[in-house]
């Protein structure tokens, strides 16, 4: 039974191709191959006619030319193997196709998140302000505060995040990413602002704050679910490559520590009587609030 390969010029022509792209050994390969082809040996019944139609088709592909006349000519014809032509034509797309996570899922992942982040924050800020005011408690109106700033950064991420195309780069900085992160970065400048006053004025006028059933228990709910948010929206935001999405979730770990601290002095004024230890606390937290806004405002003019 006659065994039909491809055609010998065909067959040069591909060894040729392929040697020239890699700048060495140019012409060594077509003769090889041209006598393979002449012999006719070492291919199944059945399968010769369906690899000569497959190698034709697939090779006129510019896309894959390239990548399927290395795999001919190396992967087959030089190894020898000429029994799985059929299986290697195939398998060739799939061996081909780079598997990576679409953009399209990472960012509905981010904007989900984001959403999250919002309707939680428009509940903490109103509770906590709320509570805070009826309480005259300083960590835990500059809490609800912190809420609101982070309701302010969390949508214009938000808004960023809705406006990005899947086929921006990993790590892209584009004009709207700079003008996010700025305003995150301003956005905790003004918490720092709020907390050195509010506590500034308890200090100064002993505003002692009364106790806060509400309060506890909304920064007990908030060290839950922020933690939650700050670590999916940081491994998000790592894997899309985004510094104003990752400076976003800074300010969720901001939004961590004042429920904490806001916590800790409603806890210590309710049991102990220590009604200093409120407005102390939120100023605990400015050193490490400054540098995550200064990385932020640095990170925009990057």
């Amino acid at each position: 039974m006659a065994l039909a390969f491809p055609e010998q010029g065909q067959l040069v022509a591909v060894g040729c191709r392929a040697r020239n792209r890699r700048g060495r050994h140019r012409n060594s390969l077509g003769p090889r191959l041209a006598s393979d082809a002449s012999n006719g040996s070492g291919c199944v019944d059945g399968c010769a006619t369906a690899a000569s139609s497959d190698s034709r088709r697939l090779l006129d592909r510019p896309r894959w030319r390239y990548l399927r006349s290395r795999q001919l000519v190396q992967g087959v014809w030089v190894r020898e193997h000429r029994q799985h032509v059929p299986r290697l034509f195939n398998l060739d797309p799939i061996r081909m196709s780079v598997q990576v996570q679409p953009a399209r899922s990472l960012l509905k992942q981010a904007r989900l998140a984001q959403w999250t982040t919002v309707g939680w924050m428009i509940i903490e800020g109103a509770v906590a302000i709320g509570a805070g005011i009826a309480a005259h408690s300083v960590a835990l109106t500059a809490f609800g505060v912190d809420s609101g700033i982070e309701l302010f950064s969390s949508v214009v991420v938000l808004r960023r995040l809705l406006q990005r195309s899947e086929s921006e780069e990993r790590g892209s900085m584009t004009g709207g990413e700079r003008s996010a992160t700025k305003l995150v970065g301003y956005a905790l400048y003004g918490l720092i602002a709020y907390i050195v006053l509010s506590a500034g004025v308890a200090l100064m006028f002993r505003l002692e704050p009364a106790a806060s059933p509400v309060g506890i228990a909304l920064t007990i709910a908030s060290l839950l679910i922020m933690s939650v948010l700050w670590r999916w929206r940081l491994t998000l935001a790592d894997r899309l490559g985004s510094p104003a999405f990752r400076g976003d979730a800074a300010c969720s770990m901001v939004c961590l520590y004042m429920a904490g601290v806001a916590l800790a002095g409603l806890l210590l004024n309710q049991f102990f009587g220590l009604w200093w230890a409120d407005p102390l606390a939120g100023l605990a937290l400015i050193w490490w609030i400054r540098g995550e806004a200064r990385e932020a405002v640095e990170a925009s003019h990057a």
